[in-house]
């Protein structure tokens, strides 16, 4: 009888083992091909600098950079499509951030010059108001007025920031996302910031509510800013400076680089 129950018993175990071994090779390979979600909003590094600002019961993160005008350049990328942190590596930017907008043509939404050289015209819009330029002698500005005979040109907007005043905007289905600006201090100097959600860093604030923003990161870094522009913002946008790096997730349309 004890026989009988060891026979019985050893038959079942190797059943099991069977079983075991001819179950495994299906369900295990099909889990460790399954890849892993894409992070496609990734927070910053700890080991990245991100300041903080209060709007609106909203807590924003943003980075900032300094820069001289002599050492700008505009770097278009309409047709090529590299990625941003090709273009810095390639042109030995130190730093850096996207310029204006373009079309689904992949064409500039406004004035592009680069060394002097006309890439694409102004046009005339109630939206991209704004000209960042630097002329042949470096003097830096942002104008409502078209630059003449600029060194290098960017169009973009709106205007946030005019004479030190934050202007009102009115901008029909706002909606939150990064933003990406251009400054002036009374200086000289050019400011680059980047303003956006710490926990989704495509996402930021509304454009109506950007130019208290930047006013309110104004006070906390002792900022004397004088006029300020905005940026393409959102999922084409990128932003490097020594503190900070976000990458973009479309193609980015030009890059204002500096060597710092």
């Amino acid at each position: 009888m004890k026989r009988t129950l060891f026979i019985i018993v050893l038959i079942v175990g190797c059943l099991a083992g069977a079983a075991f071994w001819y179950i495994s090779p299906i369900l295990t390979p099909s889990h460790l091909l399954v890849p892993p979600t894409p992070t496609v909003s990734p927070t910053p590094s700890p080991k990245q600098k991100q300041y903080t600002v209060s709007f609106d019961n909203q807590t924003f993160a943003y980075g900032f950079f300094r820069a001289s005008p002599n050492s700008l350049i505009v770097i278009p990328n309409y047709t090529k499509k590299n990625d941003f942190s090709q273009l810095l590596s390639a042109n030995n930017c130190t730093g850096g951030v996207n310029g204006g907008f373009y079309d689904q043509n992949n064409n500039p939404l406004g004035l592009v010059v680069t060394d002097g050289n006309v890439i694409h015209p102004a046009i005339v819009s109630d939206l991209f108001n704004g000209f960042l330029s630097v002329s042949k002698n470096n003097q830096l500005a942002i104008t409502s007025a078209q630059p003449v005979n600029p060194k290098i040109a960017i169009q973009s907007g709106p205007i946030l920031v005019d004479n030190g005043n934050p202007l009102p905007l009115t901008i029909h289905n706002d909606e939150n996302s990064r933003r990406m600006i251009a400054a002036t201090e009374k200086d000289g100097k050019v400011i680059f910031m980047t303003v956006y959600n710490p926990d989704s860093v495509f996402d930021g604030p509304k454009l109506t509510d950007l130019p208290a923003i930047i006013s309110r990161i104004g006070q906390q870094q002792s900022f004397l800013l004088m006029s300020a522009l905005n940026l393409d913002g959102g999922s084409a946008s990128a932003f490097q400076s020594p503190d900070l790096s976000l990458s973009e997730l479309k193609p980015i349309g030009a890059v204002l680089c500096v060597h710092f």
